[in-house]
C-alpha cells in the first residue's frame, strides 16, 4: 500500500535524533515543526504552538480557520 498523506512532526530536528533523519529524506509529505528561529520560545513548545499555530475556534468559521492553520504551517516550513 502506498502512503498518500502527510506526516506532521512536532519537535526539534538534530543530526542525532530520528526527526533529523526524517528531515534528511527531504520528502514534501513530511512536515517538521520545530527548530530554532528568532523567538525565545521554540515553535515546537506547547505554549507557542498553541498561540501561533492552533486556530482559535471561538470567532470564525471552522473550515476557514483550518485552512488558515494549514497555510501558516506551509509558510513556516518553506
Amino acid at each position: 500500500m502506498l502512503f498518500n498523506g502527510r506526516l506532521i512532526i512536532i519537535g526539534e530536528p538534530t543530526e542525532w535524533n530520528n526527526i533529523g533523519q526524517l528531515q534528511k529524506l527531504n520528502d514534501s509529505r513530511i512536515w517538521i515543526i520545530g527548530g530554532s528561529d528568532d523567538s525565545e520560545i521554540p515553535l515546537h513548545y506547547f505554549q507557542r504552538f498553541v498561540e501561533d499555530i492552533m486556530p482559535d475556534l471561538t470567532a470564525e468559521d471552522l473550515d476557514k480557520k483550518m485552512e488558515t492553520t494549514i497555510n501558516n504551517l506551509k509558510d513556516l516550513l518553506k
